[in-house]
């Protein structure tokens, strides 16, 4: 064996498996991706061809265009879904590859470097080699986000106290064996940062509220019933038109005086919406995993510590925001 030949551990040969089985995969959706997307072409010229016959010499009826149709509308579904396996397969393989990177001491210069949270003056950060390419920060990090590698950065620059590192040491020597579930935080992850959320959702978090009077809330609450009661004089009292119009009028004013701020917060809120989809579904993975460390466990604590789990809160913003789009 030469100096420069990868001593072979459990892991690596755990992380050679999983690589091949996702290579594989990513190879079987890629075929069928490519076979549908070629019926997609072959449907698409039968159905110019059942349309010329049906609409251009007459040959066929009409009806016979309904079936190339509804089959090239069901190619394009499957072909959408055999993308987004191909896609996720990717992802997994992305993951593994560059846990073979660090295992095989190949990782650096693919990784962040860091050098942005490389302070100038620091005492020990340039002697260490804490940032850069090939540094100790690149070794270590697979943060999706900002705030996740600042965190990182935070920790390799300020020192923490004994009982800190021994907190951290139980959580790692407890979360190593669960390859599963790194491996789904890598997959959400990478969604995330794809859509870079991180600055948009910071700001409309943090965003000053636009109605802050209970007084609006309860005059758009009477002014709706006031409405509805019109319709309903209107149509089983015979009260007439009059009370309707009016209503709807006053209804109206009411509407445009608010017009400004609603836009605001409208166009505010249609831009995290798919954000707060994948961090629901982040939270979630976090807060129903089973964990026995006294550092992960207060880590579940604080995510619960008002009441109702934030995933399910995310999740019930994420339907409020659905009903803006509703007809």
């Amino acid at each position: 064996m030469t100096q420069t030949e990868p001593l072979e551990n459990p892991a690596r040969e755990l992380y050679s498996a999983k690589a091949e089985a996702a290579r594989q995969e990513v190879s079987f959706w890629l075929f069928r991706e490519r076979w549908v997307s070629r019926a997609r072409l072959v449907t698409f010229f039968a159905g110019l061809a059942t349309g010329w016959l049906a609409f251009g010499s007459r040959q066929l009826e009409a009806i016979w265009i309904l079936p190339p149709a509804a089959l090239f509308v069901a190619l394009l579904v499957i072909h959408d879904r055999y993308i987004r396996k191909r896609d996720r397969a990717e992802r997994v393989l992305d993951f593994y590859e560059r846990g073979l990177s660090r295992l095989n001491d190949t990782w650096a210069g693919h990784g962040n470097s860091g050098e942005a949270y490389n302070p100038e003056g620091h005492p020990y950060a340039n002697d260490l080699d804490l940032f850069g390419e090939g540094s100790l920060f690149e070794l270590l990090c697979t943060a999706r986000t900002r705030a996740g590698q600042a965190v990182l950065a935070k920790w390799l620059l300020e020192p923490c106290s004994s009982h800190q590192v021994l907190e951290r040491q139980e959580a790692v020597r407890e979360l190593t064996p669960r390859l599963s579930l790194r491996e789904e935080l890598w997959l959400i992850g990478s969604e995330i940062q794809s859509s870079a959320p991180e600055a948009r959702l910071d700001a409309w978090a943090k965003a000053p509220l636009h109605f802050t009077s209970r007084l609006v809330s309860a005059i758009a609450l009477c002014l709706t019933g006031l409405t509805a009661a019109a319709v309903a004089g209107w149509i089983w009292s015979g009260i007439g038109l009059i009370p309707l119009f009016a209503a709807l009028a006053i209804q109206t004013a009411f509407g445009l005086a608010l017009r400004s701020r609603v836009s605001s917060v409208l166009a505010e809120a249609e831009s995290p919406g798919h954000e707060l989809i994948l961090l629901s579904h982040l939270l979630a993975l976090i807060e129903t995993e089973s964990v026995q460390s006294t550092r992960l466990l207060d880590l579940q604590t604080a995510l619960r510590a008002d009441g109702a789990p934030p995933s399910k809160r995310i999740s019930e913003l994420r339907r409020l925001l659905d009903l803006l789009d509703a007809p």
